[in-house]
């Protein structure tokens, strides 16, 4: 540009050479006073040349000036900052392709747009590029990135900047579930089919509070969910489940578990009942009453069934009950015999019997000496 504002003054200066058209006098001469300074393309100017047009008897003088317009000064607008949260674009869909896609979207079309907010102007046709090297910020992690505009002609260049700041994803929250252990007992009922049903609804119920207690936050919308598949412990053997929660959302998964414990019914326990033996006759009175000595008999055989059923002291297990096999048969008072009793203690998990026996003995045979016959003479 310089070279051609440079030929261009070249040309003009020849021109107003010829245009000059010196004449009359003997042999007139033309000469003129550019020093071969040029004038700066960018600053702009003036050159005035004098001509001098001279014989041998006259000298003349005239000039012209040639004038450079300088270049107008470049001028741009600020271009603005944005600052986004990255949530802003998760959607239904929770896809992190899809989201980062949109903050990709999103970045281009604010860089466009403040590309076009600089609105450069004055210079000589003024360009504008920008040093963004195509790496575009990660959705999960935010960050910022600053990009500088330089804007130029041939005789300036100005830059300006603003920055484009993603906030990144907070970081996931929650309550941790509250493990919780019972009793098998806690659940008995008429039979174990109800106390199992029970103990399986508690769980639900357990995994149900939980899951609503979890306060999930931070994070994309972060959902929660967990594994239970209607998992049983056994009444009776009792043992832990342990739950896991998965807390996720575009950026992150988090997991976390708590047990449900259940301590089995203790073993049943019981003390042995004791045999007894004794003799019918302890039941005879000075009446000589067989009916009285039968009952007086079977009151004692009562007694003792009592006294061995409460000393069995059955315990552990689930409200174990205890039973006789007693078929209200009583023994002769007179033959004497034996009944064993066997008791069955048992809860909803287990059964377990015991036995004792009451014997009597039986009244044992009359034994006499035969009297001896006596013959006399009067």
């Amino acid at each position: 540009a310089q070279t051609a504002l440079n030929n261009n003054f070249d040309q003009w200066l020849a021109d107003q050479t010829t245009t000059i058209a010196e004449a009359g006098g003997c042999s007139p001469t033309v000469t003129d006073n550019f020093d071969s300074n040029y004038i700066d393309f960018c600053a702009g100017g003036a050159i005035t040349i004098t001509w001098t047009i001279a014989d041998i008897c006259d000298t003349q003088t005239v000039s012209a000036t040639y004038t450079i317009n300088p270049v107008p000064v470049l001028t741009i607008s600020a271009p603005a900052d944005q600052t986004v949260d990255a949530c802003t674009f998760d959607d239904a869909t929770d896809n992190l392709a899809t989201a980062q896609a949109d903050l990709n979207a999103n970045f281009d079309a604010w860089l466009l747009a403040q590309t076009t907010a600089v609105n450069q102007t004055g210079g000589c046709s003024p360009q504008i590029d920008d040093n963004w090297d195509g790496v575009y910020l990660e959705l999960c992690a935010g960050g910022s990135i600053t990009i500088t505009w330089t804007v130029s002609d041939i005789c300036e260049t100005l830059t300006t900047s603003a920055t484009y700041t993603v906030n990144p994803v907070p970081a996931l929250t929650w309550t941790d579930p509250i493990d919780t252990a019972h009793d098998a007992c806690e659940f008995d009922d008429v039979d174990l089919t109800t106390a199992q049903a029970n103990l399986d609804a508690e769980i639900a119920d357990w995994v149900a509070t939980n899951q609503g207690n979890f306060a999930a936050a931070g994070g994309c919308s972060p959902t929660v969910t967990n594994d239970f598949v209607a998992q049983s412990i056994d009444y009776c053997t009792g043992g832990t489940i342990t739950i896991t929660w998965t807390i996720a959302d575009l950026c992150e998964t988090q997991t976390v578990t708590a047990d449900f414990n259940v301590t089995p019914p203790p073993a049943l326990s019981f003390t042995l009942p004791s045999d007894i033996t004794q003799d019918a006759c302890l039941f005879d009175d000075a009446t000589d009453n067989l009916a009285a000595a039968q009952t007086a008999m079977n009151a004692n055989f009562d007694q003792w069934l009592t006294v061995q059923t409460t000393a069995i002291a059955e315990g552990g297990g689930c409200s174990p009950t205890i039973t006789d096999n007693f078929d209200g048969n009583y023994i002769d008072f007179c033959a004497g015999g034996a009944i064993t009793i066997t008791w069955t203690i048992e809860d909803l998990c287990e059964t377990v019997t015991t036995a004792a026996t009451y014997t009597i003995n039986p009244v044992p045979a009359l034994t006499f000496a035969n009297p001896s016959d006596l013959t006399q003479d009067a």
